[in-house]
């Protein structure tokens, strides 16, 4: 020990680097040493000697991980200089203590300790972390301001990562063209800034950029490349990448890239190279399988998904969270309960449902999608964390299971506990409002849409709310939402007229079906039978023959059962019996029975026994099938 103190007192002493980084090598492997050492250091006095010391001795406790240590002996310091803060700050970034970090940047500018270009360097880090915009601009313009940026390619870099981070990549392309020194890491931020941000495209086309000006790739830079490959699906390039690597020696003993590899592979379907390159890893790992199983739950390809899962169990490896909700994923599909119910049992025992709340959910899910509601039900209020998708789960399998009111109360103690649904659960509460003619509660979503500014943004939430209305009857209200719409897609018009039709408003169906054709989307499938529907109400038939011909013959639109079944119905409420009897004829056998409902009644009120009793025996024998 005091062949230590007396390594660094000559580092104190004469001020050089050398003996104090070979002794923060040994403290950095036995902090229960260098905490004698900082007992000793603080008895002897040397602490006020110089900062160099107590940075030492700062580092050592950063380094392993010791951050409220390293805060205390900071507090002490009698003196600070720039490296000190420098040190702590960059020790909260790299351990991901970040609201820390940007605290001690204030107080740092407040005691008027100016930034080194490390320092901004570690802020930049920070900002791109939490997303910190002001301040991260802040630094951005003291870093133009000192002139840093046209001799400092490290800082560059930082500050390109920074904007990438925060998806800002418009600003990512002028930082970039700014910087009068780029270098190969330079490249490397900005092709990962696009990557991360789902530009595959983009960032393919700046690896070839890269190359092109003379640069070769790296690991890192390969690493992007693939990943972009892997966001577009794109084989043929992801394959030429793959090549290059190899070719490059860089593959070998590299499991990360592997990894990458195999993920791409499986995101684009090509599963025997996905398996090639699992069989080639140095040492199988559980992200190369998991990404293989990923690979087959995208493809539907559940079966091979639990093969995998046993597979690399009978490897000896631990399934991560991931891997579990791909194996859960499956069991839903093939509502494999048993299987599912041996994994929840898995996650139980490993103290992994608390970790992350996306198991929890999927494992509700899949007790839904097995048919076990009430289990889905029981775990859900066992969970240690839910999320909004564990609520909108929940929500949207009440809902699908014709469980409305449990819908309803799920997403109003989901609101009191805080959370934010999200489009699923608004779409699914819409659905159950308009189906149980819950309007009062369907305004309440409608404000919360209006709230997050959605309305005409997402068309699909658009349209369910213009057919909440309408099948609550609130045709007025339906009617204004409609209007307020920035632009009409088919499903809301076809809300809107269904809505007329189901409150007997027949002429207003047509007249709305009119307004369509003239300056709205083309109509579909079920706008035709809301329309035909009327058409048979109204006693229209030469509108609806005109109506039905137009439908495939301008249209394209192929008449399936229930236009025909509109049309025997329009036939015969008009008394031409015999091209009803033709249009029954065109629906498929088990598909007629409605059909013959409808002319039987027909035949009822017309008096016309002879076909009624035709119509009654194929209807028994429709029935008997």
């Amino acid at each position: 020990m005091r062949g230590l103190l007396k390594v660094i007192f000559e580092g104190i002493c004469t001020a050089k680097g050398t003996s104090a980084n070979r002794t923060f090598c040994f403290l950095q492997r036995d902090i229960e040493r260098g905490c004698k050492l900082h007992s000793i250091i603080l008895k002897w006095g040397l602490l006020e000697r110089s900062p160099f010391i107590g940075n030492t001795l700062m580092s050592m406790y950063i380094k392993c991980g010791a951050l409220v240590q390293a805060r205390g002996l900071f507090d002490q310091f009698p003196a600070r200089d720039v490296a000190s803060w420098t040190l702590l700050i960059s020790g909260y970034a790299d351990h991901g203590h970040v609201q820390e970090a940007l605290q001690l940047f204030e107080k740092m500018q407040h005691e008027g300790e100016a930034p080194n270009a490390f320092t901004l360097s570690c802020m930049l880090k920070v900002c791109g972390l939490t997303q910190t915009a002001d301040k991260g601009r802040e630094l951005h313009a003291l870093i133009l301001r000192k002139g840093l940026l046209m001799t400092d390619t490290v800082l560059g870099n930082a500050l390109l990562d920074m904007y990438a981070k925060w998806g800002a990549l418009t600003r990512v392309h002028h930082v970039f063209h700014e910087l009068p020194n780029r270098n190969l890491v330079t490249w490397n931020a900005l092709i990962a800034g696009y990557c991360q941000q789902g530009e595959g495209e983009a960032a393919l086309h700046l690896f070839r950029q890269m190359k092109e000006e003379g640069f070769a790739p790296d690991s890192i830079t390969f690493l992007s490349a693939v990943k972009a490959c892997s966001c577009i699906e794109a084989l043929k390039r992801g394959s030429e990448v793959h090549t290059e690597i190899v070719r490059r020696g860089i593959l070998e003993n590299h499991d990360v890239l592997a990894n990458a590899l195999t993920d791409m592979y499986a995101r684009c379907g090509a599963f025997t190279m996905a398996q090639d390159m699992l069989k080639s890893l140095s040492t199988k790992n559980i992200i190369a399988w998991t990404a293989l199983m990923a690979g087959y739950s995208q493809f539907g390809r559940s079966e091979d998904t639990l093969c995998c899962f046993e597979s690399l169990r009978q490897e000896g490896l631990y399934p991560n969270t991931v891997t579990y909700i791909s194996a859960l994923n499956a069991c839903a599909s093939l509502k494999a309960i048993d299987v599912g119910k041996k994994i929840h049992g898995e996650v139980v025992s490993r103290g992994l449902l608390g970790m992350d709340p996306t198991l929890g959910s999927t494992l509700v899910y899949m007790y839904c999608k097995c048919g076990e509601l009430a289990k889905a039900q029981e775990l859900f209020e066992e969970l240690p964390a839910r999320d909004v998708v564990s609520w909108t789960v929940l929500i949207m399998e009440c809902c699908e299971n014709n469980h409305g009111e449990k819908a309803l109360g799920y997403f109003d103690r989901m609101r009191c506990e805080g959370f934010s649904p999200d489009e699923v659960a608004l779409l699914c509460v819409l659905k159950v409002c308009g189906s149980i003619g819950a309007v009062e509660k369907g305004d309440e979503v409608y404000v919360e849409i209006a709230r997050k500014n959605l309305i005409g943004k997402l068309s699909i939430l658009s349209s369910a709310l213009v057919d909440m209305y309408a099948k609550c009857h609130a045709l007025a209200k339906a009617q204004e939402v409609f209007d307020m719409l920035p632009s009409q897609d088919v499903s809301s018009w076809t809300a809107l007229i269904s809505g007329y039709c189901q409150i007997g408003q027949h002429d207003v169906v047509l007249q709305t079906f009119s307004k369509m054709i003239l300056r709205g989307p083309e109509p579909n499938v079920i706008t035709f039978m809301v329309v035909l529907s009327a058409c048979g109400i109204l006693g229209l038939v030469h509108e609806g023959q005109i109506y039905y011909h137009v439908m495939s013959s301008y249209y394209g639109i192929i008449p399936i059962s229930q236009h025909h079944t509109c049309m025997v119905n329009l036939f015969g409420r008009e008394g031409q019996l015999e091209k009803a009897m033709a249009m029954l004829e065109k629906i498929p056998p088990s598909e007629r029975l409605p059909a013959c409902f409808a002319l039987l009644n027909s035949c009822k009120n017309l008096k016309s026994m002879k076909i009624a009793r035709f119509v009654f025996k194929n209807a028994i024998d429709l029935d008997a099938m």
